[in-house]
């Protein structure tokens, strides 16, 4: 005689910001009875926002502290692995784990939330599943950049404009390091309002820092990693630029490989997954509403960063409970707001921009109305906060080790 399940689960897959904001918000939310796994391959939580940072400098020793071990309140669970397969109830995880006194491999859900965000190129996020793995490859790129003296970023994102503005202050001696940013674009930041681009270049030449602009760069015969310890990069308008550490930070690859089993048809050509502004994903195959898409693997307009999932992320819960309960109310939907920022500019300098609204979804830089908002902020710290970060993540751990 089969027996009835202890708790109803809600599957969160992705436990960075964006998935463990999901799952507190479904934690005080959900009706009893019901749990909340999350399934996230990482053995620690890893802070994003630092790694470009302490992929330059340990900050006092304190690079460990990037990966903080994360827990949920019982009966709540995160669980270690990654998802195979998806079917319209249950996925199935690459690794067995312990759940209720058993070993799984399958899981059950009542309602699923696919938070599993973006893969960035080094040091965006970090290959290797375990704190040891994070430290190491942070110490070696933290060696490189000590050694260097001519030193090329890739990209005029957030990532390349950081490093690249971090690098003149934690490295003030004479002979000075070379600091060369190669950007595709003839706007840094092209996601913002130009007046972003203006602040940005101004704070360029205050720290002596290059910017090649409007020429993307090709990808060397080895790929990135063969000219990563100094090479010479060629542009497409036939510019070569030589660097003895060479940083590439651009490019995003969407985690969408998971929803390939189940609704093919939501993946877009982009890798990014098509949701209706209920945030269910929007597919073809049948019977697929209790499964949701949040943050950036979403394509709902919302700008990638993990601020606007703060407005995201009540209304998948209050549409899992309407649906789990058979509500008969209109489920909840989303409106995107312009894009925003925190970007350091330097150890202690950073900027809080605002984009205005625009007219198009589909082209938000080019239709703008209005002018941006902004402040700028001189508070930094070399370290980032990250004791801050720990209290809030994991309260009460002082241990940065564990």
């Amino acid at each position: 005689m089969a027996t009835t399940p202890a708790f109803k689960d809600v599957v969160v897959v992705g436990g960075s910001y964006v998935g463990m904001m999901q799952a507190q918000e479904l934690i005080s939310t959900l009706p009893e009875g019901h749990r909340v796994l999350v399934i996230e391959k990482k053995s620690h939580f890893n802070h994003l926002f630092a790694f470009p940072r302490y992929a330059l400098t340990s900050a006092g020793d304190k690079t460990h502290a990037c990966f903080i071990p994360t827990t949920l309140v019982a009966p709540h669970q995160i669980l270690h692995g990654a998802v195979e397969t998806v079917t319209k109830n249950s996925l199935v995880l690459d690794r067995t784990v312990e759940l209720d006194g058993k070993s799984v491999k399958e899981l059950p859900f009542e309602a699923l939330v696919v938070a599993t965000g973006t893969r960035l190129t080094p040091p965006g996020t970090l290959p290797g599943e375990t704190k040891l793995e994070g430290i190491a490859f942070l110490k070696t790129h933290q060696d490189a950049v000590k050694k260097a003296n001519n030193i090329v970023i890739i990209g005029g994102g957030a990532v390349g404009v950081q490093m690249a503005t971090d690098i003149p202050l934690l490295f003030p001696s004479e002979p000075k390091k070379k600091v060369t940013v190669v950007h595709s674009r003839q706007h840094l930041m092209p996601r913002f309002h130009p007046a972003l681009h203006e602040i940005v270049a101004k704070r360029f030449d205050e720290l002596g820092v290059k910017a090649i602009l409007g020429s993307r760069a090709k990808v060397p015969a080895g790929g990135w990693e063969s000219v990563w310890n100094g090479g010479v990069v060629e542009l497409e308008n036939g510019e070569k630029v030589e660097g003895d550490l060479i940083i590439f930070a651009t490019g995003q690859t969407p985690n969408s490989d998971l929803l390939k089993s189940v609704a093919p048809s939501a993946i877009q050509s982009n890798g990014f997954i098509s949701v209706k502004p209920t945030f269910q994903i929007d597919a073809k195959e049948e019977g697929l509403e209790r499964i949701f898409a949040v943050g950036d693997i979403a394509d709902s307009g919302a700008p990638k960063a993990a601020r606007p999932a703060m407005a995201q992320v009540p209304i998948i819960s209050s549409n899992i409970i309407s649906l789990i309960s058979d509500s008969k109310e209109e489920l909840k939907t989303y409106t995107p707001d312009p894009a925003a920022i925190h970007l350091t500019l330097g150890l202690k300098e950073s900027i809080i921009f605002r984009n205005p609204k625009s007219s198009s979804r589909d082209d938000p830089t080019g239709t703008f109305i209005g002018e941006p908002t902004f402040f700028m902020k001189d508070d930094g710290k070399e370290d980032m906060g990250i004791e801050g970060v720990w209290a809030r993540r994991a309260p009460g751990v002082t241990d940065y080790h564990l």
